[in-house]
Order: C-alpha cells, then sequence, then structure tokens
C-alpha cells in the first residue's frame, strides 16, 4: 500500500521517514518500508511510502504523525505515466 506523507521539514530524509515508521509500529523487518522523496517547490517536503497491508491502518492515522504532518492515500498518476510509455514505445 502507498501513502502521501506531506508537509515535512525540507530537513527530513527518507531515513527519517523510515526510521519513524520502523520504531513507532515495531516493525522488525525494514524492507516493510519503503520511502521515495518527492519533488517538490516550497518550504516542505514530501514522500511516497510504501507500506505493508497489515501496517495501513495504524500508519494511516492523523495520529501517528507529528502535527504538521499530512497524510493520505498516494495516488498514481497513470495518464502521466503512460503517455511516457507510449512516447518510450514509439
Amino acid at each position: 500500500m502507498w501513502l502521501y506523507v506531506g508537509r515535512a521539514m525540507t530537513s527530513v530524509t527518507e531515513s527519517i521517514v523510515k526510521d519513524f515508521i520502523v520504531s513507532k509500529c515495531k516493525i522488525t523487518e525494514v524492507e516493510d518500508v519503503d520511502d521515495k522523496k518527492l519533488s517538490l517547490l516550497g518550504n516542505s517536503s514530501a514522500f511516497q511510502v510504501g507500506i505493508a497491508p497489515a501496517y495501513f491502518e495504524e500508519i494511516n492515522r492523523a495520529e501517528f504523525w507529528p502535527q504538521r504532518i499530512i497524510v493520505r492515500r498516494f495516488h498514481f498518476d497513470f495518464k502521466k505515466n503512460n503517455t511516457k510509455l507510449r512516447k518510450l514505445q514509439s
């Protein structure tokens, strides 16, 4: 399952997000969490976070995260990706 985690301070890194989730969920296997920093304009950072379905309910709650952070289900831009794929196939 993929989540969008946004409005983090610009100093927040992928490893900070991963360590936060692992420690708060008591995940023993690090490969259960996969994150990727997204490119944004402005004064914040955002991440695409992949987690095992067993942890989705807990991690998707606003109370799980520090106050400023927003979290929602990640929506892949299939139109954009399909356009790129078609160009590559041409």
